[in-house]
């Protein structure tokens, strides 16, 4: 009996991702496409949705704050909120975070606000 794999044509094929190149022109807080976040334009013209947002200063101190007098360290904070740990650190240390986190921090902050 023969070997059925050694009669078969096996060519080797490489799939290769075309990443197209930003161009360095943003555009934030726009709706285009109907998609509201920080679009960034590439060189083939489309855009790359990138729906992140960074607290304003005074909120991280206030959102540092509030954690720390409710003596929450972030990890209990994050699931507290349903949001990732990473995203309340990355928050503190003013760094963009997921829209998703972003508006659950604010909300958090909102009805905290008279504590």
């Amino acid at each position: 009996m023969s070997n059925p794999v050694n009669k078969q044509d096996w060519t080797t094929v490489v799939i290769n991702k075309n990443t197209p190149k930003i161009t360095g022109k943003v555009i934030e807080d726009k709706k285009i496409n109907h998609v509201q976040g920080k679009h960034i334009d590439t060189d083939d013209g489309d855009f790359i949705v990138k729906n992140t947002k960074q607290l304003q200063p005074d909120k991280v101190q206030r959102l540092i704050q509030l954690r720390l007098s409710m003596k929450l360290d972030q990890k209990t904070l994050a699931k507290n909120l349903n949001i990732q740990f990473n995203d309340i650190r990355d928050a503190e240390q003013r760094k963009e975070i997921p829209l998703s986190s972003y508006q659950s921090i604010q909300n958090f902050l909102e009805k905290n606000k008279d504590k």
